[in-house]
């Protein structure tokens, strides 16, 4: 079976708190389960990055609903293709955003994990380097 890959951007419309993250999360994971799309949501300085990964009609199906949502705006495709395997096996959605005081801790833990992340393929390098980007902004 053919999982079909999906990296996108997009800015939060102002900066979220906990609670709306918490419900955003326990949404996709619910969608996401019950669509058998596996991946990696990523909340930092006010910017979403995400990689979905599944069969090509739900993960369509899910990025369309992303594209309504009026929780962010200014969405960019980054990647989308075909692929042999899933990355994000495990996980109906993986999830980070930093606690305000301990920011630093987690864009370095963030690097860390990004070093060991697998980047053989165009979606996951594109997911990566995108993460990495959003937390290197914040540093400068």
């Amino acid at each position: 079976m053919n999982i079909y890959q999906l990296t996108y951007q997009s800015k939060s419309i102002g900066e979220l708190d906990q609670d709306i993250l918490n419900l955003i999360l326990e949404e996709a994971i619910t969608r996401n389960s019950q669509e058998q799309i596996t991946g990696c949501l990523v909340y930092f300085n006010g910017s979403f990055i995400q990689i979905l990964e599944g069969a090509k009609e739900n993960v369509l199906s899910t990025y369309d609903k992303i594209l309504k949502d009026k929780r962010h705006h200014l969405i960019d495709l980054l990647w989308e293709n075909d692929s042999e395997k899933r990355f994000f096996e495990k996980w109906d959605m993986g999830f980070f955003s930093p606690e305000s005081d301990n920011e630093i801790l987690f864009v370095n833990n963030y690097k860390l994990l990004s070093s060991f992340a697998d980047k053989s393929r165009g979606a996951t390098l594109s997911f990566w380097a995108s993460v990495e980007k959003v937390l290197d902004s914040k540093l400068l």
